[in-house]
This record gives structure tokens, C-alpha cells and sequence, in this order.
């Protein structure tokens, strides 16, 4: 059967949220999920046996500057040793209308820019994240 070239995901069709708010300056997201091994050798056995132990989740986004929302988010609760914990969920819809939809609960930020620019040159911000729960809400077969 020949494929369909609808069928192929496009950040054009890609939303990310930030809690409550979509955001839509949003430029690239990506998020992943790495497994945690304990690794472990036995008498008798040349090779190393990998036992896991846990995960890891992370991700990234980068945005058009176009307002100040990480300062809002960040700079006050930084500065009092604290560290907000959000929710983001990312969708990336297919040329047929179908989307792929995940939600990164517990979400935690390790910095953020105060002023960042470059001469003649659109600026971005980057965020990198990480989180300890996710959902995969909608998935396409």
C-alpha cells in the first residue's frame, strides 16, 4: 500500500501550554524520556548486565522573544530559592487532523535568560526542563 504523505507530522501543526497559557511563539519543543540502569557484573560472565533503576524526563523549548513570560515565571521565585513546578503539554498534529498529545507533569527549570540579544538578528529564548511524571493522552495509530 502506498503511504500517505498526510499521514506525516509538521511542527506547523505543533501547540505547546504552559500551564493554562498556549504558547505561541514557540519555534521547537522536544521532550524525551531516558531509561536509569544500575549496571552489574556476575563471576562467570564476561559481559556487563544493565538493571534499571528508574527514569529520567527532559525537554526543551525555544521561543520567539515577544514578551517577558520566563522572567514572569522565574525571576522572582529564583531569587527567593525556589522553584515553580508546572505543567506542559505538547500536541503535533498529522495532515489528517490526528494528534499525538503528551502531558510533562511536576516540571522543573534550571535557568533562564535576563536580557539576551544579538545585532540585526531576531532574539530567542531557549528552556530547558525537566520533569518526574508524564501522560500520553492521545496517540495515533
Amino acid at each position: 500500500m502506498k503511504p500517505d504523505v498526510r499521514q506525516t507530522f509538521t511542527g506547523t501543526e505543533g501547540k505547546v501550554w504552559i500551564g493554562a497559557d498556549e504558547i505561541s511563539e514557540i519555534d521547537q519543543f522536544s521532550s524525551e524520556v531516558t531509561m536509569n540502569y544500575e549496571e552489574m557484573n556476575f563471576v562467570g560472565h564476561y559481559g556487563t548486565f544493565q538493571r534499571e533503576i528508574g527514569w529520567a524526563g527532559e525537554g526543551s523549548l525555544t521561543m520567539k522573544k515577544i514578551n517577558s513570560r520566563a522572567l514572569k515565571l522565574f525571576a522572582a521565585a529564583f531569587k527567593r530559592g525556589e522553584a515553580p513546578r508546572l505543567v506542559i503539554v505538547g500536541l503535533v498534529k498529522n495532515g489528517l487532523g490526528q494528534s499525538q498529545r503528551v502531558t510533562m507533569k511536576d516540571c522543573t527549570f534550571d535557568k533562564f535568560s535576563l536580557a539576551q540579544f544579538e545585532n540585526k538578528a531576531i532574539t530567542n529564548e531557549e528552556l530547558s526542563f525537566k520533569f518526574s511524571d508524564y501522560d500520553v493522552v492521545d496517540l495515533v495509530d
